[in-house]
């Protein structure tokens, strides 16, 4: 006889194989959006210990005042470095775990009593395995998956999810189960503030699964919930303080017009969970406003609320779905605007369980062969769906192109996509085209007149790109990026003094900024401050050592102070980073002249000169090099 262990252990090879084989092509995803600031970017990423400061990651990251989230990336960091694929192995683990909790809870549940499940029909193991399966090969989960710093959802999925299972098995674990069960739920807070609703789960679980009512559930267990209640605490806690996140009644967007956007957002959530035919990575925020559609998605969403209410006059199993649907949705989707992301599919990765429960459970009332036919091929065809989805994330470019077929009007991923084309390709002209895009579409969108800046100024148009700089300081007085911009465009044109009005500005926002630290040194260089650029550029490399231009910044007011040989040193290092650039060898060769030594001056000059013809000092100092050569 085939015994639990042995059907669980089979569920979980199962499980993992079909996790592996469907996310199979998603280990050379590359980074997107958040993920510069959340990974490559984050100081604290690096650092295990003291354990304080991966306690305390940067606020203007994804995991900004999320601590538990910020710890298990340094954990993944610690173990795997900055592979993309160690990351992406880190997050299909936290998925895979996740999806092991939740049919531990699902077959635990269906095993209460016979009102959980079908009297006739698939046995609770298998039940309970559909449905996770379902969940976790459906590729509505793949933007919680496959994009790396979206673990901070996958992972209060799993431990929202552990805090429910711990619980049910509190009711005949005893103390050490109703103790996981706040740890969890506490560790949940310290994610993402999704979790809030878990103490509500868990109450209303009780009371439709467990104790029969809301007043048995808090006579029988008044400790545990005010334990779980006190979990709450956390959130305001690590919130406090926190800015940048566009998350808030004074964000731009009333309660009641983003309630309205909500409505359309949570019928297309589950049109997407019952049909993944259009998923979109970023729907921005150029939405039409609510008009007649959304009398017909208000109709949905009271539809779900109706049956989540006669669910729980009769405890019927298909009505807790719903209301887990809706409750688990209630912190993005509700009145508390987000005005930067009103949709986003990654909101879908704990309420889609309620839907594909309650769809394999109306499946299991078949006969069970067929119940296990229909569910291995709907198991088959998520697998498949998300793999073609895995291969759509493969290069930026196919993403955000990919985002735009769906979304015409999305001046977000106009911007993005040109941003990849420029940073990431150098494909200039075809990257201030989509920036040109976005700002026909939303004039007023900060970001793409301060990348528009950066595409003129590489194009040589510094003065238009002054323009959008400014612009974009306009808009976002606060960007430290927008202001270092318009310090570089106003660099180019000439005017110093305003250029390092700028970078003193764009330093203020955030002294930490090494390339501003690297450039205002530049400026007071050029400006003959040498003392000042030198400390800034010393600045600069602590800040950031990779950093090339302080080394050239520092060789230059060595040289203008007379100190040959620290100069020279300086100048042959930022030659040997930068062997492509005009102003190393052009200044090497000023300290081979300096020095007397002709010919290595010459053969210096003559590579800043093959390097950039246009280059005014090489070419005079070239002239005057051959000339004392000359007898």
């Amino acid at each position: 006889m085939v015994t639990r262990r042995t059907r669980t252990l089979v569920v979980g090879l199962l499980l993992g194989i079909a996790a592996l084989l469907a996310y199979a092509n998603s280990f050379s995803v590359p980074f997107l959006l958040d993920d510069w600031a959340t990974i490559q970017e984050n100081p604290q990423l690096r650092r295990v210990w003291p354990l304080t400061a991966a306690l305390t990651p940067p606020e203007n990251t994804g995991v900004g005042g999320r601590p538990i989230a910020n710890v298990v990336f340094v954990l993944n960091y610690a173990l795997t470095g900055d592979s993309l694929a160690g990351y992406h192995a880190g997050n299909l683990l936290i998925h895979f775990a996740a999806a092991l909790v939740l049919f531990g809870l699902v077959r635990r549940t269906l095993a209460l009593s016979d009102r959980a499940g079908p009297r006739r029909g698939l046995a609770p193991d298998w039940l309970a395995a559909g449905v996770a399966a379902l969940w976790m090969l459906h590729p509505l989960q793949t933007q919680s998956v496959t994009y790396i710093s979206q673990r901070t959802e996958s992972l209060m999925g799993l431990l929202y999810l552990t805090t429910l299972y711990a619980f049910l098995r509190s009711v005949t674990g005893g103390t050490r189960w109703r103790l996981a069960t706040v740890a969890a739920c506490a560790l949940g807070m310290g994610t993402k503030e999704g979790m809030v609703t878990a103490p509500v789960a868990v109450l209303l679980f009780d009371r439709w699964f467990v104790a029969g009512s809301m007043a048995a559930a808090w006579r029988l267990r008044r400790g545990l919930y005010l334990g779980l209640a006190a979990t709450w605490l956390i959130l305001p806690y690590l919130m406090s303080g926190l800015t940048g996140r566009g998350v808030g009644f004074g964000a731009g967007l009333t309660p009641w017009n983003y309630a309205l956007l909500e409505l359309d957002a949570i019928t297309r959530y589950l049109g997407l969970g019952l049909w993944p035919g259009k998923l979109v990575f970023d729907y921005g925020i150029d939405l039409a406003p609510p008009g007649g559609h959304t009398v017909v998605a208000a109709a949905v969403v009271l539809g779900m609320l109706a049956l989540a209410l006669a669910g729980w006059r009769g405890r019927r199993p298909v009505g807790f779905c719903a209301a887990w649907f809706l409750l688990t949705l209630a912190p993005t989707s509700s009145v508390v605007p987000i005005p930067l992301q009103p949709i986003a599919e990654n909101r879908v990765y704990l309420p889609l369980a309620g839907l594909m429960a309650a769809g394999v459970l109306a499946l299991g009332r078949l006969r069970p062969r067929e119940a296990l036919a229909a569910l291995g091929l709907a198991a088959t065809a998520a697998g498949s769906l998300t793999f073609a989805r895995n291969a759509t994330y493969g290069s930026e470019i196919t993403l955000w192109r990919d985002t735009l077929a769906k979304t015409t009007r999305n001046s977000r991923a106009h911007n993005n996509l040109g941003y990849s084309l420029f940073y990431r390709h150098g494909r200039v002209v075809e990257a201030r085209a989509e920036y040109e895009a976005a700002l026909a579409i939303n004039p007023d969108f900060g970001d793409a007149h301060l990348n528009l800046a950066a595409a003129l100024g590489s194009l040589g148009s510094h003065d238009a790109a002054v323009q959008h700089a400014r612009r974009a300081t306009e808009l976002n007085p606060r960007s430290e990026y927008a202001t270092f911009n318009l310090g570089v465009g106003l660099t180019y044109t000439g005017n110093l003094p305003a250029a390092t009005t700028a970078m003193e500005r764009a330093i203020q926002l955030r002294p930490t900024y090494a390339e501003a630290q690297s450039a205002l040194a530049l400026l007071y260089g050029r400006q003959n401050r040498n003392s000042e650029a030198l400390t800034r550029a010393e600045l600069a490399l602590r800040l950031k050592p990779t950093l090339s231009e302080p080394r050239l910044t520092m060789g230059l007011a060595h040289l203008q102070e007379g100190r040959i040989a620290a100069a020279q040193a300086l100048l042959e290092d930022y030659v040997h980073r930068e062997p492509a650039q005009a102003d190393g060898p052009y200044l090497l060769g000023l300290c081979h002249l300096k020095q007397g030594r002709t010919a290595e001056a010459i053969a210096a000059l003559e590579t800043a000169v093959r390097l950039n013809p246009q280059h005014k000092g090489a070419v005079n100092a070239l002239a005057q090099a051959r000339a004392a050569r000359t007898p």
